[in-house]
């Protein structure tokens, strides 16, 4: 084994080498999307590779890549600074997997898992990394108890939702006490 590991790496390196040399990067002039395909303009076939879009200043502001047309693995966007801002997992064209959105400081913003191009569960965060809201969601729609902190981490409001529609909400006040919210404020989560 000893003897062969030094062929067995440059194998490796060659053909990662290889690999990249043949991605192709597309500016967002190269490639057209249409029903959730993208498609190379010059050659109007699906296109392969990664379609980087840029800000007037030169600096990149989204990487996406895809596979046969479609979106694949993690599509990626930055602030103008250069900080991350967001970084979704597709799957065959579909968000599928754990996405994350950042505040510029590079704090979690949010994080919201997807099967199969629909949403499953999302959180939110304050700057301060405290929790903000928890959303649970069921084929895609809202469905379940939305919990909504404080930006001392205090559960504040408990909001109840079947299949997008919201059915009741539960105030709390400072000491944790419930109170059933009234028809009035309900109407401001609707």
């Amino acid at each position: 084994m000893k003897k062969h590991f030094p062929f067995i790496i440059v194998l490796i390196l060659s053909f990662s080498i290889a690999y990249a040399d043949n991605e192709n990067i597309y500016t967002s002039e190269d490639v057209t999307k249409k029903n959730g395909i993208y498609y190379e303009n010059k050659t109007n076939v699906s296109a392969n590779g990664v379609l980087k879009i840029y800000y007037k200043s030169g600096k990149l502001r989204f990487e996406v890549p895809f596979k046969n047309g479609k979106e694949t693995s993690f599509v990626k966007e930055y602030y103008e600074s250069g900080v991350l801002q967001s970084n979704w997992h597709y799957k065959d064209g579909k968000k599928d997997g754990l996405n994350k959105d950042y505040y510029e400081s590079a704090t979690l913003k949010n994080e919201s898992l997807f099967k199969d191009g629909m949403k499953v569960f999302a959180t939110g965060y304050y700057e301060s990394g405290i929790k903000q809201i928890e959303v649970p969601y069921i084929d895609g729609k809202m469905d379940g108890r939305v919990k909504i902190y404080d930006s001392l981490g205090r559960i504040d409001v408990e909001l109840i939702y079947k299949n997008d529609k919201l059915q009741a909400g539960i105030d709390y006040d400072e000491n944790g006490r419930k109170k059933v919210m009234s028809e009035d404020r309900l109407q401001i989560y609707e």
